[in-house]
This record gives structure tokens, C-alpha cells and sequence, in this order.
């Protein structure tokens, strides 16, 4: 699961928001994963996610 799976300046909703460039925010894109952890998912579930982290 990708949280953002296009960043915000890129997204169409966005469009004439943004002006320049935004190369951190490519960068942290292209290297920052969202996790689908949560304080309402069970311990069972947060095991999950970190189980198929792991392998």
C-alpha cells in the first residue's frame, strides 16, 4: 500500500497550487514508506504488517 501514491504538487486536484521545483519532496516520495499501522488495528494485525516487513 502506498500512502501518496503521487505527490501532492503532482496530483491533478492540486494543479496551479504549486509553482517550482520540489526536490525534496521527490526524494522523500521516492523513499518513504507508509506503513498501515494504526492505534485502532489489533496486536494480531500490527504483527502482520511487521511480519511481512520482515520477510
Amino acid at each position: 500500500m502506498i500512502h501518496y501514491p503521487i505527490a501532492p504538487h503532482n496530483q491533478k486536484s492540486y494543479s496551479g497550487f504549486f509553482s517550482g521545483q520540489f526536490d525534496t519532496t521527490e526524494i522523500i516520495h521516492s523513499e518513504v514508506l507508509s506503513l498501515p499501522v494504526s492505534s485502532v488495528m489489533s496486536d494480531s494485525d500490527v504483527a502482520d504488517v511487521i511480519n511481512a516487513c520482515n520477510s
